[in-house]
């Protein structure tokens, strides 16, 4: 079923292991541990960025601008 006939853009899952180092590495294999950890993944499921740690809002903002550079142009003032 085509899901964005069903409005959904994006797939959810629930991990039902017991292991949190078996999610972790499903996740995200170079995971060091410790939380928060995110993991900005392209379309073709490429990791673009990671951070273990507090979020730096710049890094990320500047990694999906680096990104979608190539389809996203911003409106000019």
């Amino acid at each position: 079923m085509n899901t964005l006939k069903m409005g959904r853009t994006t797939n959810s899952y629930i991990f039902s292991g017991a292991d949190i180092s078996t999610l972790m590495n499903i996740l995200d294999p170079q995971w060091p541990g410790g939380m928060p950890h995110t993991v900005l993944i392209g379309p073709d499921g490429q990791v673009l960025w990671r951070q273990n740690g507090p979020l730096d809002g710049d890094q990320l903002r500047g990694t999906i601008l680096e990104y979608l550079g190539r389809f996203y142009k911003p409106r000019s003032p």
